[in-house]
This record gives C-alpha cells, structure tokens and sequence, in this order.
C-alpha cells in the first residue's frame, strides 16, 4: 500500500475529535443532573445538553474516520488518552469532582505515555514520507 506523505498540519486534525469528545462529555455531565435515576422518563434524556453532547460525539466518529484515511491507527489513538487528562482537570475544576494522588500520578504517565509513543511514531512517519519522496 503506498502511503500518502503526511504534512505537518495534519497533524492539527487530530486535535478536533479529541476536543469533541472532551465537549460531549462535559455536556453530557451537565445533561446528566436533568436526568431521574428513580422515575426512567426518555424526555429527560432529550435534554439540550444531552443533545449538544450527542452530537458532538457522533460528529467526533465521522472525524475519525477521516483521520484513519490519513493515519495509522497505531498512531492516532493513542492521542485519545489526551482527553482523559483534560477531563480530569474540567471535572474537578467545574464539578467539584474530587481527585487523589493516584489521579494525579495517572495523569504524569499518561502524559509521558502519550509523549513516547507519538514521537516513535513521528520518526516512523517522517522516514515514511522519506520514502514517499523517494518513488515520486
């Protein structure tokens, strides 16, 4: 399969469904206090927070499936891991969710995690349009 060079602002479209997933879930957390656990209603899941959230996310699945034309998915998903990071600070930022040490050392290596794999994979890229350049 000849793979198609890979330029730098590409890159920022991976950006987007992270996001949006972050988006969807913040609204969906919000639309969730409209929802009763006791009484079951379907119109209080149509809330407009529950709504916005939905789409967000089914807008999110149409963007990844662009970005796997363009990426290996080895490469791209493990960028999702961004979003749980930036979760964790909008949650207890504006849910006054609570956070331990464990959440906070999670986050150091999901960081770190998320830095050593795209940087392998940034090599792998670069050497790959390398060779793209090399057959045109």
């Amino acid at each position: 399969m000849k793979h198609k060079e890979i330029q730098k602002s590409h890159y920022f479209l991976i950006l987007i469904p992270i996001s949006l997933i972050i988006l969807g879930q913040t609204f969906g957390k919000i639309g969730s206090q409209f929802i009763s656990i006791e009484n079951f209603n379907v119109i209080d899941y149509l809330n407009i927070f529950t709504i916005i959230a939905i789409l967000f996310l089914t807008l999110r699945s149409f963007i990844w499936l662009i970005l796997f034309r363009k990426f290996d998915i080895s490469f791209i998903y493990p960028f999702t891991s961004i979003s749980y990071v930036i979760i964790l600070v909008i949650s207890v930022h504006f849910f006054s969710d609570s956070y331990t040490i464990g959440n906070v050392i999670g986050t150091i290596f999901i960081s770190i995690g998320i830095y050593l794999i795209s940087s392998a994979n940034l090599d792998k890229n670069k050497k790959r349009n390398e060779e793209v350049k090399k057959e045109d």
